[in-house]
């Protein structure tokens, strides 16, 4: 070997070229899996907070208002029904219905002074692709394919209690955006919803 520094040279370019690569920390995304409780629930954690990954009560929830992207909430119409819902504080705060201001006297958010307005729909993506997502520009680019539009108030289940979609699309109270896939839910005075959540840090 004539030139060893060249050889040497060589084989650490070669060592470096197949090394994997790290994904920089701008480009990771905030994972949580959690389990949130309906209304109805004697615990009632229904009140979520996306971005940490944290529920509350609704007595826990008065000292973090500005914390809270959604209520799990389950109609209460008949016995019979089971449809449950995704809805932000401020659209129960805003709700001029008797059923509305009932709902927000029950968890106290009449008494709060901040009242966030995340917003969710159903998606396209499919749970496949939610759990191949990885990076903030994979989730952006299906993102920008979303052809749902983003509400305050949104359907989880039908009256039956059947998941309406696994994954759901969303932007929390700051604009961050993600999607939720929704792992397991039951309904009733011991409903519970178990999900996963992917966002922009």
């Amino acid at each position: 070997m004539k030139n060893p520094e060249l050889w040497m040279l060589i084989a650490l370019l070669w060592v470096s070229a197949c090394k994997p690569t790290e994904t920089p920390d701008s480009e990771l995304l905030k994972v949580h899996t959690f389990t949130v409780q309906n209304q109805l629930n004697a615990s009632s954690k229904c009140m979520m907070d996306l971005y940490n990954g944290v529920t509350y009560t609704p007595a826990e929830a008065a000292s973090k208002q500005s914390d809270i992207d959604f209520i799990f909430w389950q109609y209460t119409g008949t016995s019979l029904n089971k449809d449950c819902y995704f809805r932000s504080p401020l659209e129960i705060h805003n709700d001029a219905t008797g059923a509305g201001q009932q709902l927000e006297t029950d968890l106290g958010i009449d008494t709060w002074t901040v009242w966030k307005d995340a917003v969710i729909s159903n998606s396209d993506v499919t749970e496949t692709q939610f759990d191949a997502m990885d990076t903030k520009t994979e989730l952006l680019d299906f993102f920008s394919q979303n052809t749902h539009g983003l509400v305050n108030y949104s359907p989880i289940s039908d009256v039956n209690g059947n998941l309406i979609v696994k994954v759901f699309i969303f932007q929390d109270k700051t604009g961050r955006k993600g999607f939720l896939k929704v792992k397991s839910i039951t309904s009733g005075t011991t409903g519970s919803m178990s999900v996963e959540v992917r966002m922009v840090k």
